[in-house]
């Protein structure tokens, strides 16, 4: 996918084997102090690593790191090789497309617990703990039952389970 993109003139980089390398086994330091955009694969396992990624980048100090959300029409698995290939309007989607903006889980200024030791390990504390860190992006709509995320221009549905792994990543640091 990187090539594809280099080929049309676009900076792209990929780890080695792209997302089937393992997240901590790249060397993310070329990407300190730059602003980074990942174009995930249309599908749950390249939103996965996009996510793992994203955190392994701004730990590595990279000075932003962004996701793109693919168009909601494209096809499962559906990636920057796909968009090149089908004369997909690929400078207009970096600069404007959906995207969620990655905060580092290791920068955060608040403890994931609150100093209220009775409450620490709860369900409370931890949703407390998600919602401290990732209140500007994130909405869940109980009487949806939906998780709604901030996209830069609107909040749109979120279906690929990103929350799932924004929680995890919370339960982890707790």
């Amino acid at each position: 996918c990187a090539q594809a993109l280099i080929d049309a003139g676009i900076v792209a980089t990929t780890a080695m084997h792209g997302a089937n390398a393992p997240v901590e086994k790249t060397d993310w330091s070329p990407l300190a102090g730059k602003a980074v955009l990942i174009w995930p694969d249309r599908d749950k396992p390249g939103w996965e690593y996009a996510a793992n990624a994203a955190q392994a980048i701004l730990s590595a100090g990279a000075k932003t790191c962004h996701i793109l959300y693919p168009p909601e029409e494209a096809a499962d698995g559906w990636d920057a090789a796909d968009a090149v290939a089908e004369g997909f309007d690929i400078a207009a989607f970096i600069a404007h497309g959906p995207r969620l903006q990655m905060h580092d889980v290791a920068c955060d200024p608040e403890p994931v617990i609150g100093s209220d030791e009775s409450v620490w390990g709860t369900e409370d504390a931890l949703a407390l703990a998600f919602t401290r860190r990732y209140h500007r992006d994130w909405r869940y709509v109980a009487a949806w039952g939906r998780w709604l995320v901030w996209d830069g221009h609107r909040w749109r549905t979120e279906d690929t389970l990103a929350a799932t792994d924004l929680i995890r990543n919370v339960c982890r640091n707790a």
